[in-house]
């Protein structure tokens, strides 16, 4: 049994977590904050949760002056999933009108109060929203192929941001996706997909620079394997000698202190065994290497889904897993 590692499909209702601590945001959740937020007021601010039931936070952001952004998808007791955007500002959270009304929002980043953009999809289209300081406005994704959901998104400046996910082929397979913003328009870009040619997934991208960025994912056959690519300011390229432990693994997020400390987490299956155990890798500036982590015994899935890192010596990850007997389990 494979649990699909996918941010976003963590409901209110359904959820129990897991949390490891090297030292996070909330489970489904990547935390991006380009500079200091400041004291906030309130000490504990609630979310506010607009849908009668299934409301779902998969990403945050934070900017200076205590500003906050979080996105993701509710419903209302109707078929589809209705957007979902609330905005911190240093004292409560307050749900904002969005452009489109139905799909999911996978991720957000900002460099700014006054400039965030939010990623996921609408329909069968990929969909990224831009915040000007005013309201939140579409904006042509880039993306050519219908079917192409955008999961990850990083910013480094106002010029320079990226979004990944995956996209289908002409024989039906799917393939990684990576976009640019250059402070004009989206544009796709090539990347690699992994050895397996069914499925590739890019789960989450972080960015250091214009010429440094690092997207995770998997890339499934047969077997499953994690991917990660790296992007060297003139291409993405995939990372060949990165471990791969098991007889399955995924990476599903990926945070960066700097080009030289940078931190992806997913989870990992060894074959003849029913548990599944966190896999978290570590970048010194020189290689990958795998970093021992716990896992809860008796599990029938894990799934990690965020990642943050306040220092080198102080880090979180949290996803949730599932028990025989019950749904989940949020830690």
């Amino acid at each position: 049994m494979r649990i699909l590692a996918r941010k976003g499909w963590l409901t209110y209702s359904t959820a129990a977590v897991l949390i490891l601590a090297g030292g996070v945001t909330p489970a489904g959740a990547m935390l991006r904050a380009p500079g200091r937020a400041g004291p906030c007021p309130a000490a504990h601010p609630k979310p506010v949760s607009p849908g009668t039931k299934n409301t779902m936070l998969n990403g945050v952001a934070v900017t200076t002056g205590c500003i906050a952004w979080a996105v993701g998808s509710y419903s209302d007791g109707g078929r589809s999933a209705r957007l979902l955007i609330e905005r911190f500002d240093g004292h409560q959270w307050v749900v904002q009108p969005t452009p489109v009304l139905n799909g999911q929002l996978s991720d957000v980043a900002a460099v700014s109060p006054d400039d965030a953009f939010a990623v996921g999809f609408s329909g069968q289209r990929s969909l990224i929203l831009h915040w000007d300081g005013k309201s939140w406005q579409m904006i042509a994704s880039g993306v050519r192929e219908k079917h192409s959901p955008l999961s990850g998104i990083a910013m480094t400046s106002p010029t320079d941001a990226w979004a990944v996910g995956t996209t289908p082929d002409r024989a039906g397979r799917t393939k990684t996706l990576t976009v640019h913003w250059n402070g004009r328009h989206w544009a796709e870009v090539p990347s690699p997909n992994g050895d397996h040619q069914q499925i590739n997934v890019l789960n989450s991208v972080t960015a250091i620079s214009a010429k440094d960025a690092w997207a995770v994912g998997l890339s499934e056959g047969l077997t499953e394997e994690s991917l990660i690519l790296h992007w060297n300011g003139q291409s993405w390229k995939r990372v060949k000698d990165a471990p791969t432990p098991g007889a399955g693994s995924s990476l599903d997020a990926v945070t960066a202190l700097d080009a030289n400390d940078i931190w992806a987490i997913g989870n990992s299956h060894m074959q003849h065994h029913d548990s599944f155990q966190t896999f978290i890798e570590h970048w010194t500036g020189s290689s990958w290497r795998r970093v021992a982590s716990p896992a809860p015994a008796g599990n029938l899935g894990i799934n990690m889904t965020g990642v943050a890192a306040a220092s080198p010596d102080q880090a979180w990850a949290v996803g949730y897993y599932l028990i025989k007997g019950k749904h989940m389990v949020i830690a």
